[in-house]
């Protein structure tokens, strides 16, 4: 079982896959675009900012209008992105129509997919990385310990000389007894 942090953190962003999440960064990001489009509020930034430029002199209207645009979007993109997070959206009860249709698809979107999310990250995070090991010759050569019954010793060791085999008591020689040798970490396989 791999319980690295690397395997564990990797849990979180399996239940979907890669081109899922490129989606939903996608359409966060073209939401808060176009909320800052529909919306009035960036109409009255831009405008402001041009007043606020011509009165210190400067006469750089195409640079200021694309800072002016870059912070609004990156403005707009981390309330999208916010809101998307928390589950939420956001309540303008002055916004225009567009801009409230845009909001309830935006919104809806959250729904289904905060809630495939949470559905499929409970199955992935209980879920064990266990490594496949099909014949003996594949345990010997991980260099794993495997834990066998005490009556197959002789047949084992003769077949298998270079496996490390853990022949033990416990439980006087049932499978139960192998169990509770892997359980203790005593070997990786059981045969």
């Amino acid at each position: 079982v791999d319980d690295s942090l690397r395997a564990q953190t990797s849990k979180v962003f399996a239940p979907f896959e890669m081109g899922v999440w490129l989606m939903i960064g996608l359409i966060i990001f073209l939401t808060a675009m176009l909320t800052t489009w529909f919306s009035g509020e960036s109409d009255r930034r831009v405008q402001t900012a041009r007043r606020n430029s011509r009165t210190r002199g400067r006469d750089e209207p195409k640079r200021l209008n694309y800072a002016i645009w870059g912070r609004l979007g990156l403005d707009s993109c981390l309330r999208t992105g916010t809101y998307f997070t928390s589950a939420g959206i956001e309540q303008d009860d002055g916004a225009s129509l567009p801009t409230k249709l845009l909001l309830f698809g935006f919104g809806l979107f959250t729904l289904v997919v905060i809630s495939a999310y949470v559905a499929n990250l409970a199955a992935f995070l209980t879920q064990n990385n266990y490594k496949y090991v099909g014949t003996i010759d594949d345990a010997t050569k991980q260099g794993w310990k495997v834990c066998a019954l005490p009556a197959t010793k002789e047949e084992l060791e003769v077949a298998w000389p270079d496996t490390k085999f853990v022949f033990s008591g416990a439980g006087a020689g049932s499978y139960h007894g192998l169990i509770e040798e892997w359980d203790a970490n005593k070997c990786k396989a059981i045969v």
